[in-house]
């Protein structure tokens, strides 16, 4: 593991970062155990959960960190590479849920900005579209996310923060924006709760631009 050039560059990156002592330790020890494993030591030795958490005053340079830190664990063989199902899976489970709690509260909106009526009964219109909008543009948003990581990784901490939050959120949304359509027309009262039905309205009536 030692002598890859992956394993070279990342290590000079991180002994060059100011501060960070505690994460130096862990990886100093992380590596013995993976070269010890190497040699054919018990490879159950690396088992275990890898989340760490970092903090520091704002400009300590945690972000640099956190994404020296995923290189060095993809170098040591520690992390696939890039599992962008995983992520789209991930995003669309939360998504999903955070549709079941945005509902109610997505209907009052959309009922308050048409200055229309709406009841109780009414909250949960649009669970459907609402749970498939939040998985659609959120777990587009983590693969973007993933797949953008070779980009960033070469640009300056302040574009690739840009490009990694404001960039996939915008095509996220973008993607999303016809299910949110469908969505707020579902809630809005009257016709299909159907998102493809509302879709298929939208455009025999309005076209693609609709």
């Amino acid at each position: 593991m030692r002598g890859t050039a992956a394993h070279e560059q990342v290590r000079a990156e991180l002994q060059g970062l100011t501060g960070m002592a505690p994460l130096k330790a862990f990886l100093t020890q992380l590596e013995a155990k993976v070269e010890y494993v190497a040699r054919g030591g018990d490879p159950r030795l690396l088992e275990g959960c890898l989340n760490i958490v970092l903090t520091g005053n704002p400009g300590a340079g945690k972000t640099t960190a956190a994404r020296l830190l995923a290189r060095w664990l993809r170098a040591h063989g520690l992390l696939e590479e890039r599992p962008l199902a995983a992520a789209l899976l991930g995003g669309a489970v939360g998504g999903a849920m955070r549709g079941c709690l945005e509902t109610p509260a997505e209907l009052v909106k959309t009922r308050l900005q048409l200055q229309s009526a709406w009841s109780l009964p009414l909250l949960l219109r649009g669970l459907s579209s609402t749970v498939f909008r939040n998985a659609a543009m959120i777990g587009l948003f983590w693969a973007a996310f993933e797949a953008s990581a070779p980009l960033r990784s070469r640009l300056p901490p302040l574009a690739a923060s840009f490009v990694g939050g404001g960039g996939c959120s915008v095509l996220a949304w973008a993607a999303a924006f016809p299910l949110d359509t469908a969505k707020s027309c579902i809630q809005a009262g009257g016709g299909s709760t159907s998102v493809v039905a509302q879709l298929g309205r939208i455009y025999s009536e309005r076209g693609i631009a609709g």
